[in-house]
């Protein structure tokens, strides 16, 4: 089908992307968690967040948006802003020797996980079981 074949030639470009998300999440480990929050209370979010949201935004723009096919697209990079949560919360959860600054910014960190994912998909809330996870997960 029509579908089928548009699916194969942008799939590279997907994997390619989830690849690259997941690198961005995994730089979470070096990032200091354990110190205050330095004096910066202005700083929304930790580094790699904001490379995070600059990178969705980036690709959205200069690759995806020039496709006419907007539900197409939509259907497949919302598998990416799913997979992103489920990193970003699986590896959220293996940070050790957390401080109180550092709760502040991994707590600041999944409301901005939020907006980073937001250009992937039509509306964050329609992400399911992945959007339920992120919200119960920010709270604790």
């Amino acid at each position: 089908t029509i579908q089928a074949l548009m699916g194969s030639a942008v799939q590279p470009l997907l994997n390619s992307v989830e690849d690259s998300v997941e690198a961005i999440i995994i730089t979470m480990h070096q990032e200091d968690f354990v110190g205050s929050s330095s004096g910066k209370p202005e700083v929304p979010c930790s580094l790699y967040m904001k490379e995070l949201q600059g990178f969705i935004s980036r690709i959205m723009t200069d690759y995806f948006k020039n496709f006419e096919c907007v539900d197409f697209i939509y259907d497949n990079t919302e598998n990416i802003a799913q997979r992103a949560i489920q990193l970003f919360i699986r590896n959220a959860s293996l940070l050790k020797s957390l401080g109180e600054g550092g709760k502040m910014r991994l707590a600041a960190d999944f409301a901005q996980m939020e907006l980073a994912v937001a250009p992937l998909c039509r509306r964050v809330s329609d992400l399911g079981k992945s959007y339920r996870l992120l919200r119960s997960f920010r709270s604790v």
